[in-house]
């Protein structure tokens, strides 16, 4: 535990996107970026466990949110179209919260800063450039479980960093962070700072000889690179969602045309990976195999359905009113805009009778109320199996209407 704390205890901050060669002044860019870490109460730092990312990491890729109450209905916008940036490129998917236990609050506190990882509980990403789409991508990088890329344990090889021009408040953001590096380094990380980000009027860093092209571009992406992509898709691989309906029940299985039923189930996710954007679809149909092709009553959506949780479908829905007598099946009929892993186990069925239920008579062979001659058809069609001369002479014997 108090290893989690520490791990996905540190708060790194976006740089400040430079757009010219001017170096703003540390109270201006103190203004866009606040460079701190912080650790949570009595979690202290020792300098060895952190790698260039966390092993915390949002279960199945699903990352919950909820903004402050000041954050403008446009940079809640903003906030969301960086967050479909990630969506586009990777299995992580966001969702606002609504009451689940592990989720980022998203705040404006006067700069650039998240944590590192998934911390559990409520956890602060702080926002100030809302205008700039990749600075809100770094942060939720941050919260994703990526370090920055200057902190890579192989940096010294590709930038030298010059601790007597960083702001003495931001030295946690070019620490060295030890483990294990992903890809090659890459200078056009959306991870990376710029030269002048934390500074105290000179360069933080200098790109070592074979490097220099990316003096000035380093820090400045507008966009992620190939191998941000990729990083994020080894942090979150992804897997394959198995949405299954396990079983499903109605209240009353005689009813009229035009009555109210109310149809329950349990949907369990069999797969690997979360599952996303599940309707539980209620259809009725002639036969036991409901498809989205039979007649379609109502549905249950659920966002969202973790790998090996349970959903539980409740749903009242109305018999049409110019339904035939007969019997039918009604069942849950799930749909996903995932990829199915099993796309045979999405249905559960129950019979039900709409209508008075009448016996067929004697000689009625197709149940139709009435003896005539496609009865005797069938009987003659099925000759021998199973039908024989005592089933032909019920037929003849019982012609007409059944009374």
């Amino acid at each position: 535990m108090r290893a989690h704390l520490l791990l996905g205890g540190l708060l790194l901050c976006a740089p400040a996107i430079c757009l010219s060669e001017d170096i703003p002044s540390i109270a201006e860019q103190r203004e866009q970026l606040t460079c701190e870490i912080l650790y949570p109460p009595g979690a202290e730092p020792n300098g060895q466990d952190r790698g260039a990312y966390v092993p915390y990491r949002w279960t199945d890729g699903l990352m919950f949110y909820e903004f402050a109450s000041n954050i403008s209905s446009t940079n809640r916008t903003r906030v969301r179209n960086a967050m479909n940036l990630i969506e586009n490129v990777s299995p992580v998917r966001f969702f606002e919260r609504e009451d689940e236990p592990n989720y980022i609050e998203i705040q404006s506190l006067g700069g650039n800063f998240s944590y590192v990882g998934m911390l559990g509980g409520s956890q602060d990403l702080s926002l100030f450039n809302y205008n700039l789409p990749y600075v809100i991508v770094h942060e939720l990088t941050h919260a994703l479980g990526r370090y920055h890329t200057q902190q890579r344990t192989d940096r010294n090889s590709y930038i030298q960093v010059n601790y007597g021009c960083i702001d003495s408040g931001c030295y946690g953001n070019y620490d060295i962070a030890g483990g294990g590096n992903y890809l090659p380094y890459d200078f056009q990380s959306v991870m990376h700072y710029a030269q002048y980000d934390c500074s105290t009027g000179c360069q933080t860093m200098v790109c070592q000889p074979g490097y220099q092209q990316y003096q000035n571009s380093m820090g400045n992406a507008t966009a992620m690179s190939s191998s941000d992509v990729q990083t994020l898709n080894f942090l979150y691989p992804g897997g394959n969602p198995d949405p299954s309906v396990l079983f499903c029940n109605a209240d009353l299985t005689k009813v009229q045309a035009g009555d109210t039923i109310n149809v329950t189930g349990v949907i369990k996710n069999q797969g690997d990976w979360a599952s996303t954007d599940i309707y539980a679809r209620i259809q009725l149909s002639e036969d036991d195999e409901i498809t989205i092709q039979d007649q379609f009553l109502g549905f249950t959506l659920y966002d969202y359905l973790f790998s090996g949780a349970f959903a539980y479908v409740n749903k009242d829905v109305v018999i049409p009113a110019d339904t035939p007598d007969g019997t039918y099946y009604i069942g849950v009929l799930v749909t996903t805009s995932d990829e199915d892993a099993d796309d045979g186990n999405n249905s559960a069925v129950v019979q039900i009778q709409v209508g008075d239920s009448v016996e067929p008579c004697d000689g009625d062979i197709n149940g139709d109320q009435l003896v005539n001659v496609s009865d005797l058809l069938d009987v003659i069609a099925n000759w021998g199996d199973p039908y024989t001369v005592e089933d032909l002479l019920t037929v003849i014997g019982g012609w007409g209407e059944c009374l």
